[in-house]
């Protein structure tokens, strides 16, 4: 029958016949808001980023950047406020701000999420209706596609109050700042400096009549830093609180390194002068340095140690090379031959550690690869005829778990080349070494060839190379599992240690 006889029901039904079935969508038996996706993925990271919230000397708070209600916040969040922990959740931005109506605190919310990020002043209101000043740095983040704000509030109302004090007086107080142990220093729009207290001029060794009216470039700059220290200032006059980091000079030329903190001090919209408050941080600064050549230096004396270690335990593989070739005994000279192979396994771990940049963890995947490789070529034995495949994925290992799994990759490996492919018989070895979130590893190592003795029992083996797989399985805290299905499949499940992972 050709197409022009047929019926339109026809066409039809034929169509329906070729077209391919829609599989059906598998419906959701839970109808899961919005909001409850960003608390569970909160949730996952709360291991994450609960000591920086709770160790945090600010408040922090994340909160829904369309409700405004608090999503996440750590105790100074709620304690700055009077609120306990279950009162705060209950609240939202519009309960806490002070001096923004809705409409502009949703408009705030909003230039936020477009610019993502934002440093400004703000007022709160605390659970007994005390009105404190706040220091407000957001930025936008997201979780799973939602726009969440995170907050970091700093209680300024101690500064503000000082701030006041200058604005209501032309004197400003002078004895609050002259008092102050920090360096505090006053510059006017112009970049003249208005004030300096006598704990600046302590520090930098200039009188107060050398500073006093003078313009940027300020006597304390430093040659080097002329540039940055200068785009540092202009950017802080303009864009108001800032915290940064100096090196500065003083008058004798001795370098010293200042933490500032600084804001705009405006009256009635207009600014006036510029508050910048020092911390002195240079013997900190020393203490971190000196740190950190410490610890290069222990990194140095560790990878020195690995390297002669590794030199050592070639040395002792060499004398036992050595002295195999006086040997005529097969049974001898194969245990030499085992005892050089285990050697050669430690002492690569060593080499492993010395050419890394971490002394103390060890790429095992590159490890593995080169001690097969080793093995392969010291029992002869080709590529061609027995395939290897290693399925190790990223996995790192502390010393400590390295040296015991890489003895019993090469018992197994050893033994597989030794029994398991009789008379050039072909087949295959597999190596694979994965771990989980939680520091459980899994090492299985296995061959498809003639297999284990069926009466062979693993714990209680005479077998010198599988006693000691069985003894550093324990070593590990581990657990041992044998499959003689399709050959030997030796499984080790262990978890690795804290002391493993120790860097000195």
């Amino acid at each position: 029958m050709d197409d022009s006889s047929k019926t339109e029901k026809e066409h039809l039904a034929e169509d329906r016949a070729t077209k391919p079935r829609k599989p059906k969508l598998k419906r959701e038996s839970q109808d899961i808001t919005e909001r409850k996706r960003v608390e569970e993925a909160l949730r996952e990271s709360e291991e994450r980023y609960h000591a920086i919230f709770e160790q945090a000397a600010d408040a922090v708070v994340i909160f829904d950047a369309e409700t405004k209600e608090m999503v996440e916040f750590n105790n100074k969040a709620h304690e700055n406020l009077g609120y306990s922990r279950e009162e705060f959740k209950k609240l939202s931005l519009f309960d806490i701000e002070a001096a923004e109506s809705a409409e502009e605190i949703t408009r705030h919310t909003e230039k936020i999420i477009r610019e993502g990020a934002d440093t400004f002043e703000a007022k709160q209101k605390t659970k007994h209706g005390e009105i404190r000043d706040v220091l407000v740095s957001a930025k936008v983040i997201h979780i799973h596609g939602k726009a969440l704000i995170q907050g970091i509030w700093r209680d300024i109302t101690e500064r503000k109050k000082v701030e006041e004090a200058l604005r209501e007086s032309e004197g400003f107080c002078s004895s609050l700042l002259d008092n102050s142990p920090n360096p505090i220093l006053v510059i006017n729009p112009d970049t003249s400096v208005r004030y300096v207290n006598p704990a600046l001029v302590k520090l930098t060794g200039f009188s107060s009549s050398e500073i006093i009216g003078t313009k940027a470039p300020y006597p304390w700059w430093t040659e080097e830093t002329l540039h940055s220290t200068g785009r540092d200032l202009k950017k802080a006059m303009g864009k108001g609180a800032v915290r940064l980091e100096e090196l500065f000079k003083k008058k004798n030329g001795e370098r010293f390194q200042v933490e500032i903190t600084s804001g705009p001090i405006i009256k009635n919209g207009k600014f006036m002068y510029y508050l910048a408050n020092w911390i002195d941080i240079t013997e900190r600064k020393k203490a971190e340095e000196q740190l950190k050549t410490s610890l290069k230096e222990k990194e140095v004396l560790i990878s020195e140690i690995h390297h002669r270690v590794k030199n050592n335990l070639q040395v002792m593989s060499s004398l036992f090379k050595l002295q195999s070739e006086y040997i005529r005994d097969k049974r001898m000279l194969e245990m030499l031959k085992q005892s050089q192979n285990r050697i050669r396994a430690m002492a690569l771990i060593h080499e492993k550690l010395y050419q890394s940049e971490n002394v103390a963890r060890i790429d095992f995947a590159d490890y593995v690869r080169s001690l097969t490789g080793y093995l392969f070529r010291l029992y002869e034995v080709s590529s061609d005829a027995i395939a290897l495949k290693i399925n190790t994925g990223e996995v790192s290992l502390g010393i400590d778990a390295a040296v015991p799994c890489g003895l019993i990759v090469s018992e197994l490996v050893s033994n597989s080349l030794k029994h398991a492919f009789p008379a050039g018989k072909e087949g295959q070895i597999r190596i694979e070494f994965h771990s989980d979130k939680d520091n459980h590893f899994t090492l299985i190592v296995s061959d498809n060839g003639v297999g284990l003795p069926k009466a062979m029992d693993l714990p209680n083996t005479k077998s010198l190379g599988l006693q000691l797989v069985n003894m550093l399985t324990g070593q590990l805290g581990g657990a041992i599992e044998l499959d003689r299905t399709d050959g030997t499949t030796v499984k080790i499940t262990f978890t690795e240690t804290q002391e493993g992972k120790d860097v000195i």
